[in-house]
């Protein structure tokens, strides 16, 4: 049996996945939300959004060995399951932060001049940390990508980098100086630093049940999209192999952040699609055999759970 015929590679590989992903997502989203407001219309666009930065990125750089809108797709039924209901603009907007920012970081492969790159990524990762404080580690995180994995590291890249992502408090900031009071940002921004602080109680605390199907849900598809890119990272082409590595990274990143951070888990909750979607895309893409299609059973099993959990079916 070759491996097209394996009912996940044709999955991959259809059409139909993406359309499909859409209607599911508009449909699961009008089951969940009572009403239609302003926000509910802004945070749906934001997640449409991030899933057509994440097609121009695959489409840009061939993640995958084959022709795919997987990972796009996964983004979209992942997001369509997120328990935060009851104010998603916050953490959909730390998505679309986070999805701009990777994508902009990936031109900077081997770029001679990444100047404009780096700003701009920085610049989405600022106004991203305004919503999620850990976007800050984020940030940090991409000036190893830069040096390490990009090669494209300079003290240029490095001082555009912190300008772009200092550039939106910058912004908010002369914005209140010309309202005549800065209390109020620096009220907000007290508040949610706050929230990166971390102690031994919040080392063993559990999230919300609500929470936790999601999250069990995201740490079964990394498992499984992390070890499998591990094991066959040769066989892509060395660029498409550093590209990989950021999502590999930062989706170790945000669920250690998960853990760490209860304050941030709806937001750091919401950005997992983002990391974790390419990798499992990738694993049903390229793998054959009985084992994907059972992984492929479990985790729309685990899908389907957290789905009617959210709908209170279960």
């Amino acid at each position: 049996m070759t491996r097209n015929r394996w009912w996940q590679n044709q999955l991959a590989e259809s059409r139909l996945t993406l359309p499909v992903s859409v209607a599911l997502f508009v449909g699961i989203r009008c089951l969940l939300l009572s009403a239609f407001d302003f926000a509910t219309i802004c945070w749906s666009l934001l997640c449409i959004l991030t899933a057509a930065i994440m097609l121009q990125l695959n489409v840009e750089h061939q993640l995958l060995r084959v022709r795919s809108h997987l990972p796009e797709s996964l983004f979209l039924l992942l997001s369509a399951i997120l328990p935060c209901q009851e104010s998603m603009l916050s953490p959909m907007m730390s998505a679309l932060c986070l999805m701009a920012g990777i994508g902009l970081l990936m031109p900077c492969y081997q770029n001679r001049d990444p100047v404009m790159y780096v700003f701009h990524a920085f610049l989405f990762l600022g106004v991203g940390s305004l919503f999620v404080p850990f976007m800050l580690v984020v940030a940090l995180f991409f000036y190893v990508c830069l040096a390490l994995l990009m090669r494209a590291f300079s003290w240029r890249g490095f001082w555009a980098g912190v300008v772009g992502f200092l550039t939106p408090y910058w912004c908010w900031l002369m914005w209140e100086v010309c309202l005549g009071d800065v209390s109020r940002m620096l009220a907000y921004l007290s508040t949610q630093w706050q929230s990166m602080h971390a102690d031994e109680a919040v080392l063993i605390s559990l999230p919300h049940v609500r929470l936790l199907l999601v999250w069990l849900l995201m740490l079964f598809l990394s498992m499984v999209g992390i070890i499998h890119y591990m094991r066959k990272r040769y066989e892509d082409k060395i660029r498409t192999r550093m590209m990989l590595y950021v999502f590999v990274y930062v989706t170790v990143l945000l669920h250690v952040a998960f853990l760490l951070y209860p304050e941030q888990r709806p937001q750091l909750l919401a950005m997992m699609p983002v990391a974790v979607s390419p990798l499992v895309a990738h694993y049903w893409a390229t793998i054959g055999g009985r084992v994907g299609l059972v992984i492929l059973w479990v985790a729309f099993l685990g899908w389907l759970a957290s789905l009617l959990h959210a709908l209170g079916w279960l």
